[in-house]
């Protein structure tokens, strides 16, 4: 994802990380995650978070805050989807 960032605006970021609480709260983002076969460790190493962090947001064990980790995270599932739309 290097070269591929670019700055949200706040109504972006408050809507990236709304559609990421969606995600996790119905399992989607987890599998998502495994239909594209990365690893919680891959996942958390690209979005700056711990693979814990990662696995709790997947099961709702941690709600999603609005940081740096989360956004990146938001980008990464909005990507995988792009993906699976390409297919």
């Amino acid at each position: 994802m290097a070269g591929m960032e670019r700055t949200l605006t706040p109504a972006e970021d408050v809507a990236a990380v709304a559609l990421l609480r969606q995600l996790t709260a119905n399992g989607s983002a987890r599998a998502l995650r495994q239909r594209h076969q990365l690893s919680l460790a891959e996942v958390a190493k690209v979005v700056g978070a711990t693979p814990g962090a990662v696995f709790k947001w997947e099961t709702g064990l941690r709600s999603i805050r609005d940081g740096e980790a989360a956004k990146r995270y938001a980008a990464l599932l909005a990507r995988l989807v792009e993906l699976e739309g390409a297919q």
